[in-house]
Protein backbone atom coordinates (compact mmCIF):
# COMPACT_ATOMS: atom_id res chain seq x y z
CA UNK A 1 0.00 0.00 0.00
CA UNK A 2 1.41 3.23 -1.06
CA UNK A 3 1.76 6.35 1.75
CA UNK A 4 -0.79 9.13 1.51
CA UNK A 5 1.36 12.16 0.69
CA UNK A 6 -0.35 15.65 2.00
CA UNK A 7 2.27 17.33 0.10
CA UNK A 8 1.12 16.05 -2.98
CA UNK A 9 -2.03 16.00 -2.37
CA UNK A 10 -2.61 20.07 -2.27
CA UNK A 11 -0.33 20.17 -4.95
CA UNK A 12 -3.20 18.10 -7.15
CA UNK A 13 -6.02 20.10 -5.88
CA UNK A 14 -4.10 23.93 -5.34
CA UNK A 15 -4.35 26.03 -8.70
CA UNK A 16 -1.61 28.24 -7.27
CA UNK A 17 -3.56 31.12 -7.66
CA UNK A 18 -3.19 34.54 -5.86
CA UNK A 19 0.64 34.14 -5.85
CA UNK A 20 3.14 32.70 -2.97
CA UNK A 21 2.13 34.53 0.02
CA UNK A 22 -1.54 32.98 -0.84
CA UNK A 23 -0.36 29.52 -1.66
CA UNK A 24 1.73 29.44 1.43
CA UNK A 25 -1.34 29.97 3.26
CA UNK A 26 -3.29 27.46 1.84
CA UNK A 27 -0.95 24.68 2.15
CA UNK A 28 -0.59 25.41 5.75
CA UNK A 29 -4.05 25.36 6.83
CA UNK A 30 -4.46 22.19 3.98
CA UNK A 31 -1.33 20.12 6.53
CA UNK A 32 -3.40 21.10 9.20
CA UNK A 33 -6.37 19.76 8.20
CA UNK A 34 -5.07 16.68 6.58
CA UNK A 35 -3.60 15.30 9.79
CA UNK A 36 -6.59 16.17 11.76
CA UNK A 37 -8.87 14.11 9.09
CA UNK A 38 -6.06 11.69 8.22
CA UNK A 39 -7.54 8.34 9.34
CA UNK A 40 -10.80 9.27 7.08
CA UNK A 41 -8.22 9.99 4.41
CA UNK A 42 -6.49 6.48 4.33
CA UNK A 43 -9.19 4.43 4.46
CA UNK A 44 -10.50 6.65 1.52
CA UNK A 45 -7.37 6.19 -0.16
CA UNK A 46 -7.13 2.33 1.02
CA UNK A 47 -10.29 1.71 -0.86
CA UNK A 48 -8.94 3.55 -4.34
CA UNK A 49 -6.17 0.84 -3.76
CA UNK A 50 -7.87 -2.15 -3.20
CA UNK A 51 -10.43 -1.88 -6.10
CA UNK A 52 -7.21 -0.23 -8.30
CA UNK A 53 -8.94 2.96 -8.85
CA UNK A 54 -6.00 4.95 -7.99
CA UNK A 55 -5.64 6.95 -11.45
CA UNK A 56 -9.31 8.63 -9.91
CA UNK A 57 -6.93 10.08 -7.36
CA UNK A 58 -5.02 12.18 -10.79
CA UNK A 59 -8.80 12.35 -12.26
CA UNK A 60 -10.64 13.53 -8.83
CA UNK A 61 -8.09 14.20 -5.97
CA UNK A 62 -11.23 16.10 -4.51
CA UNK A 63 -12.50 12.87 -3.68
CA UNK A 64 -10.26 12.48 -0.81
CA UNK A 65 -11.03 15.97 0.46
CA UNK A 66 -14.82 14.92 0.87
CA UNK A 67 -14.93 14.37 4.80
CA UNK A 68 -13.45 17.66 5.66
CA UNK A 69 -16.47 19.70 4.67
CA UNK A 70 -20.52 19.22 4.80
CA UNK A 71 -21.51 16.74 2.40
CA UNK A 72 -24.35 15.07 1.08
CA UNK A 73 -26.74 16.58 3.93
CA UNK A 74 -25.96 18.97 6.42
CA UNK A 75 -26.03 17.20 9.66
CA UNK A 76 -23.45 13.93 8.49
CA UNK A 77 -20.33 14.31 11.00
CA UNK A 78 -16.77 13.95 9.57
CA UNK A 79 -16.75 10.12 10.51
CA UNK A 80 -20.55 9.72 8.61
CA UNK A 81 -19.02 11.52 6.01
CA UNK A 82 -16.14 9.36 5.22
CA UNK A 83 -18.64 5.99 5.27
CA UNK A 84 -20.83 7.56 3.15
CA UNK A 85 -18.35 8.14 0.30
CA UNK A 86 -16.34 4.66 1.05
CA UNK A 87 -19.37 3.32 0.63
CA UNK A 88 -20.50 5.36 -2.22
CA UNK A 89 -17.25 3.85 -3.65
CA UNK A 90 -17.03 0.61 -3.02
CA UNK A 91 -20.85 0.10 -4.34
CA UNK A 92 -19.73 2.12 -7.77
CA UNK A 93 -16.75 -0.23 -7.51
CA UNK A 94 -19.08 -3.43 -7.53
CA UNK A 95 -21.80 -1.95 -9.67
CA UNK A 96 -19.68 -0.41 -12.73
CA UNK A 97 -16.49 -2.60 -12.08
CA UNK A 98 -13.15 -0.70 -11.89
CA UNK A 99 -12.42 -0.41 -15.22
CA UNK A 100 -16.12 0.84 -15.71
CA UNK A 101 -15.86 3.57 -13.18
CA UNK A 102 -12.82 4.91 -14.46
CA UNK A 103 -14.02 5.35 -17.62
CA UNK A 104 -16.73 7.07 -16.59
CA UNK A 105 -14.74 9.27 -14.82
CA UNK A 106 -12.42 9.79 -17.70
CA UNK A 107 -15.71 11.35 -19.25
CA UNK A 108 -17.74 8.08 -21.07
CA UNK A 109 -21.02 9.19 -20.11
CA UNK A 110 -23.62 6.12 -19.74
CA UNK A 111 -26.66 6.93 -21.80
CA UNK A 112 -29.94 5.00 -21.04
CA UNK A 113 -31.41 3.22 -23.79
CA UNK A 114 -35.14 3.02 -25.20
CA UNK A 115 -36.68 6.42 -23.92
CA UNK A 116 -40.07 7.16 -24.95
CA UNK A 117 -40.24 10.20 -25.41
CA UNK A 118 -38.46 11.36 -29.41
CA UNK A 119 -34.96 13.23 -28.80
CA UNK A 120 -34.64 12.86 -24.96
CA UNK A 121 -31.73 11.53 -23.35
CA UNK A 122 -30.43 10.45 -19.89
CA UNK A 123 -26.76 10.59 -18.93
CA UNK A 124 -25.19 9.26 -16.15
CA UNK A 125 -21.92 10.93 -15.17
CA UNK A 126 -19.55 11.64 -12.32
CA UNK A 127 -20.89 14.84 -10.67
CA UNK A 128 -18.50 18.17 -11.64
CA UNK A 129 -19.90 21.09 -10.30
CA UNK A 130 -21.76 20.08 -7.25
CA UNK A 131 -19.52 16.84 -5.83
CA UNK A 132 -20.27 18.02 -2.32
CA UNK A 133 -24.46 17.20 -2.98
CA UNK A 134 -23.90 13.55 -4.54
CA UNK A 135 -21.11 11.78 -6.37
CA UNK A 136 -22.68 10.77 -9.55
CA UNK A 137 -25.05 12.98 -11.50
CA UNK A 138 -27.74 12.18 -14.28
CA UNK A 139 -28.36 14.82 -16.62
CA UNK A 140 -31.76 14.66 -18.61
CA UNK A 141 -31.33 16.30 -22.28
CA UNK A 142 -33.63 17.08 -25.58
CA UNK A 143 -32.08 16.74 -28.42
CA UNK A 144 -28.59 17.63 -27.14
CA UNK A 145 -29.76 20.37 -24.78
CA UNK A 146 -29.46 19.76 -21.02
CA UNK A 147 -32.62 20.96 -19.12
CA UNK A 148 -32.36 19.65 -15.83
CA UNK A 149 -29.46 17.29 -13.56
CA UNK A 150 -29.58 16.02 -10.28
CA UNK A 151 -26.76 14.74 -8.13
CA UNK A 152 -26.86 11.65 -5.85
CA UNK A 153 -24.75 9.20 -3.97
CA UNK A 154 -25.90 5.45 -2.68
CA UNK A 155 -25.11 5.51 0.69
CA UNK A 156 -26.42 2.67 3.40
CA UNK A 157 -29.45 2.92 4.23
CA UNK A 158 -28.85 3.39 8.50
CA UNK A 159 -27.47 6.57 7.82
CA UNK A 160 -31.05 7.70 6.91
CA UNK A 161 -32.90 5.39 8.17
CA UNK A 162 -31.36 3.89 11.56
CA UNK A 163 -34.38 0.85 11.19
CA UNK A 164 -32.67 -0.73 8.32
CA UNK A 165 -30.19 -3.53 8.27
CA UNK A 166 -26.69 -2.64 7.25
CA UNK A 167 -26.40 -3.77 4.39
CA UNK A 168 -29.28 -1.88 3.00
CA UNK A 169 -28.45 1.02 0.57
CA UNK A 170 -29.79 3.89 -0.14
CA UNK A 171 -29.98 6.74 -2.89
CA UNK A 172 -29.69 10.07 -1.39
CA UNK A 173 -30.50 13.13 -3.89
CA UNK A 174 -28.52 16.02 -3.00
CA UNK A 175 -29.20 18.23 -5.89
CA UNK A 176 -31.59 18.55 -8.60
CA UNK A 177 -31.79 21.76 -10.44
CA UNK A 178 -32.94 23.04 -13.98
CA UNK A 179 -30.53 24.47 -16.25
CA UNK A 180 -30.20 28.36 -17.32
CA UNK A 181 -31.34 29.05 -20.74
CA UNK A 182 -33.32 26.28 -21.43
CA UNK A 183 -36.41 27.67 -21.61
CA UNK A 184 -37.46 26.79 -25.42
CA UNK A 185 -35.80 23.20 -24.42
CA UNK A 186 -38.24 22.99 -21.66
CA UNK A 187 -41.11 24.41 -23.84
CA UNK A 188 -40.75 21.59 -26.52
CA UNK A 189 -40.32 18.62 -24.02
CA UNK A 190 -43.90 19.89 -22.65
CA UNK A 191 -45.34 19.32 -26.30
CA UNK A 192 -43.60 15.82 -26.57
CA UNK A 193 -44.12 14.54 -22.55
CA UNK A 194 -47.59 15.10 -22.62
CA UNK A 195 -47.14 18.74 -20.58
CA UNK A 196 -44.67 16.81 -18.16
CA UNK A 197 -42.27 19.14 -16.52
CA UNK A 198 -38.08 17.81 -16.45
CA UNK A 199 -38.40 17.89 -12.75
CA UNK A 200 -41.28 14.88 -13.24
CA UNK A 201 -39.53 13.08 -15.94
CA UNK A 202 -35.86 13.07 -13.88
CA UNK A 203 -37.50 11.99 -10.55
CA UNK A 204 -38.90 8.98 -12.47
CA UNK A 205 -35.87 8.39 -13.77
CA UNK A 206 -34.01 8.29 -10.52
CA UNK A 207 -36.58 5.66 -8.93
CA UNK A 208 -36.43 3.77 -11.94
CA UNK A 209 -32.25 3.45 -11.46
CA UNK A 210 -33.04 3.39 -7.63
CA UNK A 211 -35.57 0.52 -8.17
CA UNK A 212 -33.17 -1.81 -10.70
CA UNK A 213 -29.86 -0.94 -8.56
CA UNK A 214 -32.06 -2.72 -6.12
CA UNK A 215 -31.72 0.18 -3.56
CA UNK A 216 -33.95 -0.29 -0.37
CA UNK A 217 -35.21 3.57 -0.19
CA UNK A 218 -34.76 6.63 -2.49
CA UNK A 219 -34.15 10.18 0.19
CA UNK A 220 -33.87 13.87 -1.02
CA UNK A 221 -32.79 16.47 1.41
CA UNK A 222 -34.51 18.56 2.69
CA UNK A 223 -34.22 22.57 2.34
CA UNK A 224 -32.96 23.35 5.89
CA UNK A 225 -30.56 20.06 5.23
CA UNK A 226 -29.13 20.65 2.32
CA UNK A 227 -25.52 20.60 1.79
CA UNK A 228 -24.73 24.13 1.42
CA UNK A 229 -27.62 25.17 4.16
CA UNK A 230 -25.43 26.27 7.23
CA UNK A 231 -23.45 28.42 4.46
CA UNK A 232 -23.86 32.22 4.07
CA UNK A 233 -22.64 32.41 0.81
CA UNK A 234 -23.35 28.75 -0.89
CA UNK A 235 -26.59 28.70 0.41
CA UNK A 236 -27.64 31.46 -2.50
CA UNK A 237 -27.02 28.51 -4.48
CA UNK A 238 -30.16 26.69 -3.59
CA UNK A 239 -32.48 27.67 -6.17
CA UNK A 240 -35.39 25.13 -5.52
CA UNK A 241 -37.65 24.43 -2.23
CA UNK A 242 -36.70 20.97 -1.73
CA UNK A 243 -39.72 20.64 0.62
CA UNK A 244 -41.96 21.59 -2.14
CA UNK A 245 -40.41 19.41 -4.52
CA UNK A 246 -40.56 16.24 -3.24
CA UNK A 247 -44.20 17.02 -1.59
CA UNK A 248 -45.45 17.27 -5.10
CA UNK A 249 -44.03 13.89 -6.16
CA UNK A 250 -45.85 12.16 -3.30
CA UNK A 251 -42.63 12.06 -0.88
CA UNK A 252 -43.07 11.67 2.47
CA UNK A 253 -41.30 13.34 5.47
CA UNK A 254 -38.58 11.94 7.61
CA UNK A 255 -35.62 13.28 9.70
CA UNK A 256 -33.96 15.24 7.70
CA UNK A 257 -34.77 13.46 4.75
CA UNK A 258 -38.01 13.62 2.05
CA UNK A 259 -38.77 9.79 1.11
CA UNK A 260 -39.69 9.15 -2.40
CA UNK A 261 -41.85 6.19 -3.23
CA UNK A 262 -40.35 3.28 -5.51
CA UNK A 263 -41.92 4.07 -8.60
CA UNK A 264 -44.50 7.32 -9.65
CA UNK A 265 -47.80 7.55 -7.95
CA UNK A 266 -50.86 8.53 -10.13
CA UNK A 267 -54.35 8.63 -7.74
CA UNK A 268 -56.97 8.91 -10.78
CA UNK A 269 -60.05 9.18 -8.47
CA UNK A 270 -58.87 12.67 -7.48
CA UNK A 271 -59.08 13.79 -10.57
CA UNK A 272 -61.84 14.74 -12.09
CA UNK A 273 -63.14 12.86 -15.02
CA UNK A 274 -62.50 15.14 -18.01
CA UNK A 275 -59.20 15.35 -16.94
CA UNK A 276 -58.51 11.62 -16.27
CA UNK A 277 -57.84 10.73 -19.80
CA UNK A 278 -54.63 13.27 -20.24
CA UNK A 279 -53.33 12.07 -16.40
CA UNK A 280 -53.68 8.58 -17.62
CA UNK A 281 -50.90 9.22 -20.31
CA UNK A 282 -49.02 11.41 -18.21
CA UNK A 283 -48.56 8.45 -15.70
CA UNK A 284 -47.90 6.04 -18.84
CA UNK A 285 -45.03 8.03 -19.83
CA UNK A 286 -43.26 8.35 -16.65
CA UNK A 287 -43.98 4.57 -16.05
CA UNK A 288 -42.13 4.11 -19.92
CA UNK A 289 -39.37 6.10 -18.42
CA UNK A 290 -39.37 4.60 -14.74
CA UNK A 291 -39.12 0.94 -16.48
CA UNK A 292 -36.63 2.04 -19.05
CA UNK A 293 -34.19 3.05 -16.22
CA UNK A 294 -34.94 -0.33 -14.53
CA UNK A 295 -33.71 -1.80 -17.26
CA UNK A 296 -30.49 0.33 -17.25
CA UNK A 297 -30.11 -0.41 -14.12
CA UNK A 298 -30.46 -3.91 -14.00
CA UNK A 299 -28.70 -5.04 -17.01
CA UNK A 300 -31.45 -5.64 -18.85
CA UNK A 301 -31.11 -5.59 -22.45
CA UNK A 302 -34.21 -3.65 -23.43
CA UNK A 303 -37.53 -1.75 -21.83
CA UNK A 304 -41.57 -2.36 -21.92
CA UNK A 305 -42.53 0.37 -24.61
CA UNK A 306 -44.97 3.14 -23.63
CA UNK A 307 -48.32 1.04 -24.61
CA UNK A 308 -47.02 -1.76 -22.37
CA UNK A 309 -46.42 0.91 -19.48
CA UNK A 310 -50.29 2.12 -20.42
CA UNK A 311 -51.56 -1.56 -20.17
CA UNK A 312 -49.81 -2.06 -16.97
CA UNK A 313 -51.32 0.88 -15.45
CA UNK A 314 -54.65 0.50 -16.88
CA UNK A 315 -54.60 -3.12 -15.17
CA UNK A 316 -53.85 -1.68 -11.74
CA UNK A 317 -55.86 1.12 -11.94
CA UNK A 318 -59.27 -1.33 -13.41
CA UNK A 319 -59.64 1.58 -15.92
CA UNK A 320 -61.22 3.74 -14.44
Amino acid sequence: MTTLDARSLFALTDDGAGGWLQTCKRRLKFLLRFHRHRPHMEAVHGLLERHRLQPLLQAEPGLMLRPWRSYLWRPLCRRRRSQALLAHLDWAAATFGSGGLLALYQGRALAVPGLPVDGLELLLMPSRGTVREGELTLELRLQGEALMRAAFSVVPAVLVDATRPPQARAMVVGNLQGLRDSVEGTRLLAQRAERLRPQALLIAALQGLASGWGLALIAGVGRDTHAFAAYRGLSRRILADYDRLWEEHDALPGAGHWRLPEQPHCDLEQIPSRKRSAARRRHALRLALHAACWHFAAGRPSAPDQAQALAAMDGKTGNR
